[in-house]
């Protein structure tokens, strides 16, 4: 959520109406006149012998967000938190603690050197892309707000002269009091919606700021949820979520992939202003379905839906493995949001996790055509045939099956290439199954088959 000065009660033209005055030589400014009063004339000095200037230090500048203390930047966050922690207080919220991720401070510095304001960083990536990036393993829902001396143009772009007349002296202009500004945005609307939520555990804090300009980004953290193993290719899905909380139950029969969109480093204000009006970048790409209990299979797949072999729930962990040849993974950034339900029964996103895939050095899919050698290893064609079996097992919610021993299908196939003969029957008059039981088989056995050279094609 993004606040600017537009967005809050009193506009800044309004505050700026009060706090600045444009003085010109006529003693006018554009807000009415001013009292100036007229100087005495200048007497002509006395000529006198100019001393040899003392050398004096140069005084240390002004704090800012470039050049404060590290120790100072820290102490105006802790106050931060300290405000946002009571906000929190009067609901009977427990307290959030600092947040580790240095994310919120880069996109607040890059918004003070750039002043391209939003969500989104210069080089494309956007704040929960990087989050994930940099480590995170839960979510981050984010905030943000700006004050300044600017105008915003027709296009939606700024015009930062007043700030430059600021500092040039041509305005009188009130200066930047980052606690107050503080004070002021954690009173706004989105932010209170944010900092009241429940599920929320950490904070993370950027503030930028100089005299005349101050942005402030706010990312709020989760930890009931937590992923303790992600693997994701071309062919394989598995993620194991950990439970933290007694506040939250596992409720996804689900989970959802999003693709994210490609993200592009941004080189002019109206292009960065055109990515952050998007509503969002991500697009829904696929589902993994909870496996149907024994005795039951799933009778209308959807194309992009996937039914896992493992959804296992143990110790507070949930476990969740699937085949996912059938959706045509490509490089590039993916996301999987994961919902538990609290005590009201009520569903909250509490997995919010963007990843990437890069194929460039993968190997192909197993169900992909390759080049195949003129006499393959049998053991190398009999893998294939399983996996794609599995495949389609997995695509039905049927658990998958392993290679067998017995050698009943490999006596019938042998038989039937040196024969060109290709039947249920063997040449003996026996079945597959009186041949199976022969050779020592103890359960049952089923047979399909295919041949290109006629005869009973199954």
């Amino acid at each position: 959520m993004i606040i600017t000065k537009k967005d809050v009660e009193a506009t800044v033209e309004a505050r700026l109406g009060e706090e600045r005055k444009l003085i010109n030589k006529d003693g006018e400014d554009s807000f009415g006149k001013v009292d100036i009063e007229t100087p005495s004339p200048t007497p002509t000095p006395e000529l006198i012998p100019t001393p040899t200037p003392e050398l004096i230090p140069t005084p240390t500048p002004e704090l800012t967000s470039k050049n404060i203390l590290e120790d100072d930047l820290k102490e105006i966050k802790e106050m931060a938190l300290a405000l946002i922690n009571s906000e929190r207080e009067k609901l009977n919220l427990s307290p959030l603690e600092m947040g580790s991720s240095l994310v919120h401070q880069s996109r607040a510095d890059e918004s003070y050197d750039t002043r391209f304001f939003g969500l989104t960083f210069k080089d494309g990536n956007n704040i929960k892309t990087l989050f994930s990036k940099k480590g995170g393993n839960s979510y981050v829902d984010n905030v943000a707000y700006m004050n300044g001396y600017y105008n915003e143009l027709s296009d939606g772009t700024t015009s930062w002269a007043e700030e430059d007349s600021c500092k040039s002296g041509l305005y009188i202009c009130e200066k930047i009091n980052p606690e107050e500004e503080i004070k002021y945005a954690i009173k706004t609307s989105s932010f209170i919606d944010e900092i009241t939520k429940g599920k929320h555990k950490k904070i993370n804090i950027g503030i930028a700021f100089d005299e005349y300009v101050f942005y402030l980004y706010l990312g709020f953290e989760g930890g009931d949820f937590i992923i303790n193993n992600f693997d994701f290719s071309e062919s394989n899905f598995e993620l194991e979520i950990e439970n933290l909380s007694k506040n939250y139950s596992f409720s996804d029969k689900n989970i959802q992939i999003f693709k994210e969109g490609d993200f592009n480093p941004i080189f002019s204000e109206i292009e960065y202003l055109t990515i952050e009006n998007r509503q969002s970048n991500s697009q829904p790409f696929f589902h993994i379905l909870d496996p149907p209990e024994e005795g039951y299979h799933y009778s209308d797949i959807d194309p992009d839906q996937v039914v896992a072999y493992e959804w296992e729930i143990n110790d507070n962990k949930l476990s969740i493995k699937a085949d996912v040849n059938k959706i045509d993974i490509s490089s590039g950034l993916y996301r999987v949001m994961i919902w538990g339900e609290n005590k009201e029964l009520q569903s909250e996103n509490l997995i919010d996790f963007v990843f990437e895939i890069d194929l460039e050095e993968s190997t192909l899919k197993t169900n992909e055509e390759s080049a195949i050698e003129d006499k393959p290893a049998l053991d190398k064609l009999k893998q294939y045939v399983l996996d794609l079996i599995n495949k389609d097992r997995a695509d039905h919610g049927v658990a998958p099956v392993i290679l067998g021993t017995d050698e009943t299908a490999q006596i019938h196939a042998d038989e039937s290439f040196e024969n060109d003969y290709h039947s249920h029957w063997f040449l003996s008059g026996e079945k597959p199954y009186m041949v199976y039981s022969r050779n020592g088989g103890k359960s049952y056995v089923s047979e399909n088959a295919a041949s290109e050279t006629g005869g009973d094609n199954w």
